[in-house]
């Protein structure tokens, strides 16, 4: 059909993807990555991309080492022709990118024998790369600044309703001690004092409802 592309996507699979493609790198900074390491993986470009953020983690000041930290969360397992020898291949690997800045990482990526299927992929995360630490300083800036709004948005709201309770409290506090008034269950009941029919003078208590709080600005 007209609509499938030669890669088997349909044109709104090939958009979804080309999208999800200009972000993948923030996958990697935030989960757990299981790495199948095999002979042909120190050579291809997004095998070892994704290593190297793997072992970084984000701060507000930009990538720092997560190897040998809290933060650490790659796993390596050798597999094929590597798994012989899969100690010195782990070794190799996590010192090739452990200590590794964006620019160091962006200058070994860049080379010609780090090899990728689509030119095209390498062309457009190169750049990303090397901004890699303005780019997270700024995700962080952005949250603290949420974060602060909440806050600030949180402090007028209380003062508001601060605002609109000290009226009430105010005027309940005068009938209170005018001892005329009692609060029960968002209903106002007035005090009266009786004398019971057919009987000597004598003083009782007797509750009737009067009004619902929120008549009492009225």
């Amino acid at each position: 059909p007209a609509h499938v592309l030669q890669l088997g996507r349909s044109a709104e699979d090939a958009a979804a993807f080309k999208r999800m493609l200009k972000e993948v790198n923030r996958l990697y900074l935030g989960t757990t990555v299981l790495i199948l390491l095999d002979l042909s993986y120190v050579s291809r470009f997004w095998t070892q991309f994704e290593s190297w953020m793997s072992m970084q983690y984000a701060t507000p000041d930009g990538l720092k080492p997560a190897v040998g930290t809290k933060n650490e969360r790659h796993h390596i397992v050798c597999i094929q022709n590597a798994a012989s020898q899969a100690t010195l291949y782990t070794t190799a690997l996590v010192d090739n990118w452990a200590d590794q800045t964006p620019q160091q990482a962006h200058a070994f990526l860049s080379k010609p024998d780090v090899t990728v299927t689509n030119q095209s992929d390498k062309e457009a995360q190169l750049p990303k790369i090397k901004a890699l630490d303005a780019t997270v300083q700024g995700a962080f800036g952005e949250l603290a600044q949420q974060l602060e709004d909440e806050l600030t948005a949180s402090k007028a709201a209380a003062a508001h309703a601060d605002a609109e309770l000290t009226p009430w409290e105010t005027l309940n506090e005068r009938r209170r001690a005018r001892g005329t008034e009692v609060l029960s269950l968002g209903r106002v009941w007035r005090l009266r004092f009786f004398r019971p029919s057919g009987s000597a003078p004598a003083r009782g208590l007797r509750l009737a409802p009067t009004r619902h709080i929120a008549d009492l600005h009225t």
